[in-house]
């Protein structure tokens, strides 16, 4: 009965071991900014003008960028 208990007992402890470096080696830390953007330009008399919020995150090896804002459009 004992031997039984001892290979019980190594095998669980085995698995959690692997268990925990699997997931300390393949768990990647996220990196995200986010930052408020104000951009004026002329073009042709035409004063176009973006104000709004850019975020990145990166993580997984994706990125993804998020532009939210409002566009207006003014002629002279």
């Amino acid at each position: 009965m004992r031997k039984y208990a001892f290979i019980a007992l190594a095998c669980t402890l085995t698995l959690a071991l692997a268990s925990i470096l699997y997931i300390c080696f393949n768990s990647h830390d996220a990196f995200s900014c986010k930052s408020q953007y104000d951009l004026t330009e002329e073009i042709n008399e035409n004063v176009l003008r973006s104000q709004g919020l850019l975020s990145a995150e990166f993580s997984n090896h994706r990125l993804i960028i998020n532009l939210e804002g409002l566009l207006t459009s003014a002629g002279r």
